[in-house]
């Protein structure tokens, strides 16, 4: 029986940074840091997903902000 590994998240957004930076093929990256390509992936998609939170305004969701301008 194999053990899970529970990885930081530290390591998880730098697995999914060079995803998206493309210096290396996903088996390339997958055999580095020792993650399931399939992981890679929805780390990834979770990145940017959710990418625009950090540019949101912390008392109003980006949706306020635009339906205000309106």
């Amino acid at each position: 029986m194999t053990m899970i590994k529970s990885h930081f998240p530290e390591f998880k957004a730098r697995v999914a940074r060079d995803a998206m930076r493309k210096d290396l093929t996903l088996a390339e990256l997958s055999k580095k840091s020792g993650v399931h390509s399939g992981q890679i992936n929805t780390r990834k998609r979770a990145v940017l997903d959710n990418m625009t939170s950090g540019f949101r305004h912390r008392d109003l969701g980006v949706g306020a902000v635009i339906l205000s301008l309106r």
